[in-house]
């Protein structure tokens, strides 16, 4: 089953997956392509309800410990470059009831706060960036309430997501007697 969702500048791709993928083994087997995965606890419940793996990521936007934006961003801020990349990119007008539908994965840390109130004293993390910002242009999505599983996509990614169904089909979760196991090719 597929499902299209057109808005007047862009084209979101919602297609209903036949297979159950094992998401953590898609992540482990091609980490550049699927770099992100949420992936909830709270499983059978409102709460926990969906589990995300963000795929085919484009640009980016990373603010350092020490407060500076990577070269794909003015010196206005982080916030303010992410304001502007995410008003420059079209709405994605979906008919389902999905979490994603196409945008970009954010983490923001504590140190990020520092620049809305300057005057805030923090103590920067050692490992992790400030914030950063990563356009994600696909993902697949588990709905653990209706066991349905989505790939969601733009319609200009077709190469990207015959590479994303291959996955799909090699790292498949099987249910038998009631327990969850796991395959991958």
């Amino acid at each position: 089953m597929l499902r299209r969702s057109v808005d007047n500048n862009n084209n979101s791709v919602v297609r209903l997956l036949d297979d159950e993928p094992d998401l953590l083994a898609m992540h482990r087997h091609a980490p550049d392509r699927y770099p992100f995965l949420l992936q909830s606890t709270a499983s059978d419940s409102a709460h926990g309800r969906f589990d995300i793996l963000f795929a085919c990521p484009g640009e980016s936007l990373v603010l350092d410990r020490v407060g500076c934006l990577d070269s794909c961003a003015n010196a206005s801020g982080f916030l303010k470059a992410l304001d502007k990349q995410w008003r420059s990119e079209p709405e994605s007008d979906t008919d389902v009831e999905l979490p994603f539908t196409g945008g970009w994965f954010l983490y923001l840390g504590y140190e990020l706060a520092a620049e809305i109130e300057p005057d805030l004293r923090h103590e920067d993390d050692p490992v992790l960036p400030a914030a950063f910002a990563v356009r994600c242009k696909a993902a697949v999505i588990r709905d653990r309430l209706a066991r349905q599983n989505f790939l969601v996509y733009e319609s200009s990614m077709t190469p990207e997501i015959d590479e994303v169904l291959r996955d799909v089909a090699a790292c498949q979760s099987t249910r038998a007697n009631g327990r969850t196991t796991r395959t991958a090719a």
